[in-house]
């Protein structure tokens, strides 16, 4: 799911910064513009050394999209760490939603479970009518251990308000299962196979061993 989560924002924000660019004027745009394609190919060093160049020129793009964009380079490259150290000062620079769930996934991924809490909830208080904060937040608690009533009641949440995400009801179904709610289970578990969830059995076999 986090890797899921993580392509469809990062997908946004390489077309915000493409739909930019043909405003742009300033000595760092080009730099910025091939940093994205640099990224786009893979070649996330050369994009480091230009989103770097980039801000160290005048540009039309915010220092927080460059922020973020290298937080999601060195996520990329699975360096979790430091894609959390730049998302936070991107953060610092201007709260943003999408940023912030994203946030909340390296910190997870990092097992900072009271960190990517956090994240998650700084997300949901600024759009509550949003599926992936609070589906991040009940994959959390779901991942934790701690409360399955909590993490029921936050992926419902991230059903209702994302129905399309099929990944949220794989993890919705896995769950209410968990908590012997079969019945309910195998609905959550029929509408992520209709929305075509690639990863549903792995899902099922990472909580319900």
């Amino acid at each position: 799911m986090l890797k899921n989560l993580r392509k469809i924002f990062v997908s946004s924000a390489v077309l915000l910064s493409s739909v930019l660019f043909f405003s742009c004027t300033k000595p760092g745009d080009s730099s910025v513009q091939q940093a994205v394609t640099a990224y786009g190919a893979g070649k996330y060093d050369q994009a480091l050394e230009l989103f770097n160049e980039a801000l160290e020129k005048q540009t039309r793009y915010s220092d927080e999209l460059i922020f973020a964009f290298i937080s999601n380079i060195y996520a990329a490259q699975e360096d979790f760490e430091n894609a959390a150290i730049w998302m936070e000062k991107s953060l610092e620079k201007k709260p943003d939603y999408r940023n912030y769930v994203t946030l909340g996934m390296d910190w997870q991924t990092l097992k900072n479970y009271q960190k990517a809490e956090e994240a998650y909830k700084n997300a949901i208080q600024m759009n509550e009518q949003k599926g992936e904060g609070w589906a991040s937040l009940g994959m959390l608690y779901l991942e934790e251990g701690k409360s399955l009533e909590k993490s029921i009641e936050s992926l419902k949440k991230g059903a209702e308000f994302a129905p399309k995400i099929a990944v949220i009801h794989a993890y919705l179904g896995v769950a209410y299962l968990k908590n012997g709610q079969k019945d309910l289970a195998e609905q959550e578990f029929s509408l992520a196979q209709e929305l075509k969830c690639e990863n549903l059995e792995q899902i099922k076999e990472k909580f319900l061993k």
